[in-house]
């Protein structure tokens, strides 16, 4: 049964751990981490500045966002509620409910090509941007994120939904053979699911070297 608690407080509550997750956040944001950005969001922390003009990223902005998600309007008050052992946490549910995936990064490093092959090749619809450093494209409901980073980070295959059909599958293929984009082996079966399905994928890289894949579950006749 979920059980509900309004608050509670937490005694002995080190600040130096506070002052760490305030410089761990900043160090997200200037990495363009969309968690740390979303969390800047969340607590009314613009990065703009008196005209406008996109600003970077300080400690106290950092701050702020910690004081904010402890229940504080400032660094100041969260550090007297800190000695005074009363730091009041926001309600929560003993247990979580995952209702499914919102939204899935990737690194990627030119945004125009990124956003070409995304859009142009594999069709998916733009539904948001960061200029100069994010794409938002709809994957079937899910958010796909892809963010410009000048490392690309090793990412664990993305396997695209493509029909229930062979011909589904080697159509996708063929497109990307003719982009010239990098394909692994013709799109294949590979094994027979629990529900009976037989499980067709081919392999490729978006331009990036991110590794994705067609999936297709197709009955058995």
């Amino acid at each position: 049964m979920t059980k509900k608690i309004d608050s509670f407080t937490v005694p002995g509550a080190s600040f130096d751990n506070l002052k760490k997750q305030a410089k761990s956040l900043l160090k997200q944001v200037k990495e363009n981490n969309p968690h740390g950005v979303n969390r800047l969001s969340r607590a009314n922390v613009s990065l703009l500045g008196k005209h406008g003009e996109p600003g970077a990223c300080k400690l106290a902005d950092a701050q702020r966002v910690i004081a904010h998600e402890n229940g504080c309007n400032s660094w100041t008050e969260l550090k007297n509620q800190v000695e005074r052992n009363a730091i009041s946490k926001p309600m929560y549910e003993e247990n979580i409910q995952v209702l499914g995936i919102d939204q899935i990064w990737l690194d990627c490093a030119n945004l125009e090509e990124t956003e070409r092959f995304y859009g142009d090749i594999l069709g998916l619809k733009k539904v948001g941007e960061v200029p100069g450093q994010m794409l938002f494209f709809d994957c079937g409901g899910v958010n796909l994120l892809l963010g410009l980073k000048k490392e690309i980070s090793p990412n664990s295959i993305l396997y695209l939904n493509i029909g229930d059909t062979e011909a589904a599958i080697q159509s996708a293929y063929n497109r990307l053979k003719l982009e010239n984009a990098s394909v692994g082996d013709s799109p294949h079966c590979i094994a027979k699911n629990w529900n009976g399905f037989d499980v067709w994928m081919a392999f490729f890289k978006d331009p990036s070297g991110n590794q994705l894949a067609f999936k297709c579950n197709i009955p058995v006749q």
